[in-house]
């Protein structure tokens, strides 16, 4: 989202401040900070290997509300 408005962006042109919807098992090649999460509970689980080369999954919880 990006000046309220939802377009679709290469990652290339993501701007501080613009606002990232991820849908599940979707890869996306960007540092993103979580902001809300659907269904059960504030979290969820990130594979970040196209950052870190890491294949695990990490947790990623809503920690203000």
């Amino acid at each position: 989202m990006r000046g309220g408005v939802w377009k679709e962006i290469a990652s290339m042109y993501l701007l501080v401040g613009d606002i990232v919807k991820v849908n599940k098992e979707q890869v996306f090649p960007a540092d993103l900070l979580f902001l809300s999460a659907c269904g059960e509970g504030d979290e969820c689980m990130v594979e970040t290997s196209n950052l870190d080369g890491e294949r695990n999954l990490k947790r990623f919880r809503l920690v203000w509300g």
